[in-house]
């Protein structure tokens, strides 16, 4: 984004799989844990505009779920919705999500020239809401370490 600032209109995206990007995983929680911190303050902090509003956007999707399961599965417990409607809710909710990024991640697959694997989909659908809720709420704590230094967010974190 610095760069696309000092240089408006000479950063283009290059929708090629030549123009790929890669990063290696991270060795352990912690350093995986920083990295992801790293990002999601990134996100906060480094964006303007739209691309704000697409994060907050996505953070409230992935929420929305959270809570939308919370409240199912607390109605059934006190006795406002009998058990098998619940799982009948749960499984429309969690299904219209299913069928939501299906599409979209079955494009970047083959972009990437990368197989659709169904079963990591699956289970991925149900895990990363909890993921993405956990790394944006912990990226409010404003700060994080990358290569032994610690960041915060006043900080200019454009550069990494």
């Amino acid at each position: 984004k610095a760069l696309a600032q000092q240089y408006p209109g000479s950063i283009a995206f290059a929708n090629h799989p030549a123009a790929i990007v890669s990063s290696q995983p991270q060795p352990t929680w912690q350093q995986f844990k920083q990295q992801r911190l790293r990002w999601a303050g990134k996100w906060r902090f480094g964006s303007k505009g739209a691309d704000r509003w697409l994060g907050a956007l996505v953070l409230a999707y992935h929420a929305g779920m959270l809570l939308l399961t919370t409240a199912i599965v607390g109605a059934t417990g006190w006795g406002s919705i009998a058990p098998l409607q619940a799982l009948w809710l749960l499984a429309i909710a969690w299904g219209l999500k299913a069928a939501a990024e299906a599409p979209l991640l079955h494009r970047a697959t083959r972009f990437l020239q990368q197989p659709m694997r169904w079963l990591p989909f699956t289970i991925l659908v149900l895990v990363y809401p909890l993921y993405a809720v956990f790394f944006a709420l912990a990226s409010w704590r404003n700060h994080f370490e990358w290569k032994g230094r610690q960041f915060k967010a006043t900080q200019n974190t454009h550069a990494l």
